[in-house]
């Protein structure tokens, strides 16, 4: 998918929503700009450009969401909804509002185990635990989840546990993340402890470094 706009409203009870894409697998997505204000009560997943990826080989690339996304899915992120294993994004930005009444919520991603580069969220982020301005829940084993020259001047704001300025939280103490080059500038609001200006919930092993 290339050089696409969209623009519009979406309401929808299923477990996949999107604006451009619900569920894709090893998908190509470049230079794309989503204007589609997404709204799901589904448990699934939501992103402003594609909700749940599957399988490995994809890349997200030069595309911005601008839609507001709201719902109560498990993952939910301005971009996609998660980003598994051997999968990137890469210069993608989020300036739409997120909102979601469930975990793991993402500027970004709600849900990290691939690498995202060189991208950043300006949009406010709100959810109850694991919100993050780039990424809401690391569930990375091995390799890492990588995270690298990305920022966040969004205000993110949580009532529970992991509320980060880059990642929110980590699903497991097992769980690994690899954070370069990345700045958190955005208010960070949080009903409960461990909140951080770059991480939320650190229980594991992360690996920060030229980050403030």
């Amino acid at each position: 998918v290339k050089n696409l706009i969209v623009s519009g409203d979406i309401s929808t009870s299923n477990n996949y929503a999107a604006g451009i894409i619900a569920y894709g697998n090893s998908v190509q997505i470049s230079d794309c700009i989503n204007e589609v204000n997404v709204t799901s009560t589904g448990k699934g997943s939501i992103g402003g450009v594609i909700s749940w990826l599957t399988g490995t080989g994809s890349k997200i690339e030069n595309s911005v969401n601008k839609g507001n996304i709201s719902g109560s899915g498990t993952y939910v992120g301005g971009i996609t909804g998660s980003l598994p294993k051997g999968n990137n994004i890469e210069r993608c930005s989020n300036e739409g509002s997120v909102k979601n009444n469930n975990k793991s919520t993402g500027g970004i991603t709600g849900q990290l185990a691939g690498e995202i580069n060189e991208s950043f969220n300006s949009g406010t982020i709100e959810g109850t635990t694991n919100v993050g301005g780039i990424a809401g829940v690391c569930s990375a084993f091995s390799p890492a989840a990588k995270i690298t020259n990305c920022y966040n001047t969004g205000i993110i704001s949580g009532n529970s546990l992991g509320i980060g300025g880059i990642i929110g939280g980590l699903n497991v103490k097992t769980c690994l993340a690899d954070i370069k080059n990345c700045y958190s500038i955005g208010q960070i609001s949080a009903g409960a402890a461990e909140s951080g200006g770059i991480v939320g919930n650190g229980q594991s092993k992360i690996t920060a470094s030229n980050c403030y």
